[in-house]
Formats: structure tokens, sequence, C-alpha cells
């Protein structure tokens, strides 16, 4: 592949309401995130991460600008066509768990793959070992009003996860954890971005999560602020 970048936003604006009254959520940004990293988007609240995470998702359209996500205008395809590429390279995890609730644990866990039709075995047995990896073999049968927030949010990580996504995009993924589970979490990730063909996007407050981050792109008021390269740092961790 050619492509070294697995995202590219290009002076991106989203604009809700209209007119003299309408709030501009984002003002150009502008984001490469390449492949083989771990990029951070952070800054205060309400300055418009989470929404350019929404757009990069496609769950969001934009006013003006273009998004490339693995070499492809996503808002250029279909709806179906959209569907299809998030089922099939990207993986998401968000400050709201959406467990269902009658599924054990592992089965959540496994929900992509199912959908995805893998054998039912097969994907709970993968399921299974991904939660093992963030300290939940003893929770696998357990359903989610039995968990804690924190284990609920490790379920979550591990459905991301599962599918092998060459993108993950995350929306403050350690903040239910503890600095142990929140490492857990960040080190399955690390593991996933240090291939050439995948990326890890992540929205976080968490600065205990930082170490891990190849670049932190910094936002104020819709805006990109800053771009800081930590690809060193981040090797030598």
């Amino acid at each position: 592949m050619n492509v070294t970048n697995a995202i590219e936003v290009t002076g991106v604006e989203k604009h809700f309401g209209a007119g003299a009254s309408a709030a501009r959520a984002l003002r150009g940004a502008n984001i490469r995130v390449p492949f083989g990293s771990i990029t951070m988007l952070v800054g205060p609240s309400g300055c418009g991460k989470t929404t350019l995470l929404s757009i990069i998702a496609g769950l969001l359209k934009p006013t003006s600008g273009n998004v490339s996500v693995l070499d492809r205008d996503i808002f250029a395809m279909s709806d179906s066509e959209q569907v299809e590429f998030r089922r099939k390279n990207l993986g998401f995890i968000f400050q709201q768990y959406n467990l269902l609730p009658s599924l054990s644990a592992a089965e959540n866990a496994a929900v992509g793959l199912l959908a995805a039709q893998v054998d039912r075995r097969i994907a709970v047995k993968r399921a299974s070992e991904a939660l093992k990896s963030l300290g939940l073999e003893q929770k696998l049968d357990s359903l989610p009003r039995t968990l804690s927030g924190g284990q609920q949010q490790r379920v979550a990580v591990a459905r991301a996860l599962v599918h092998e996504p060459r993108i993950v995009l995350c929306d403050e993924p350690t903040a239910a954890l503890d600095g142990k589970s929140g490492r857990a979490v960040m080190e399955m990730m690390s593991a996933i971005a240090v291939r050439d063909d995948r990326a890890v996007l992540i929205v976080t407050h968490d600065s205990r999560i930082f170490d891990f981050a190849h670049q932190i792109v910094h936002m104020e008021d819709g805006q990109i602020t800053q771009i800081e390269d930590r690809r060193a740092a981040a090797i030598s961790n």
C-alpha cells in the first residue's frame, strides 16, 4: 500500500444551525493519522473533539471539507456502503458502553463477529480470549448488570478490537478505568497500532495514557492549535 495515512481530514467545518445563529463546532480542522500509530485528540470540553471523531467515523456529515479514511471518501459512499465499510474496517469505543443486557460479557464482545457471520462457537472463543487479556476471565458468563462500570468498558473495548479492525476510534476509552486496567487497554491498542496497516485515534482527557501516543493533536474552539510529535517517547515506552 502506497498510502501513508489511515485518515486525512482537510479543511473540515461543522456548523449546527443556520444563519447568524449557527454554532461553528469545527473551524477548518486538518488532521492526518498515520498508519502504525496512536494519535490522541486533546483539549477542553466542547472544543470539537467528539464532533471531529464522529465525522471521521461517518456518523456525522461535515458542513464542508474533505475526509479520507483508508484512502476512500466516506461521504461519497451510499448509506449501505458506509455501514459495510465501518463493519469491516472500524472499531468503536465510545463513552456509552451500549452492551446488550440479555447477553453475557463474552457474547457482547462477540457481537461484531456474529454480525460478520463468523461461526458462533469461534466468535465467542475469540471474544473470550480478548476479555481474558483485559482481566475479565472470571466474568465471561456475567450479564452487564452484574458488572462494574470499568468492567463494562473493558467488554466494550474487547468488542471493538476482537475483529481486528484497521482503524480504532475511541472516545475516552480509559475514563472509567483504574490505572492498571487503563494501561492494559492501551497495551492492547498499542499491539494493534504498531502494524503498518492499522491506526488508533483516541479522544481523551486522561493524561495517564499520553505516553502511549505517537502524536497528540491539541484542539481549541473547533481548531487544531498544535500537533505534538511523540514518536520517540512512544517507541521507548
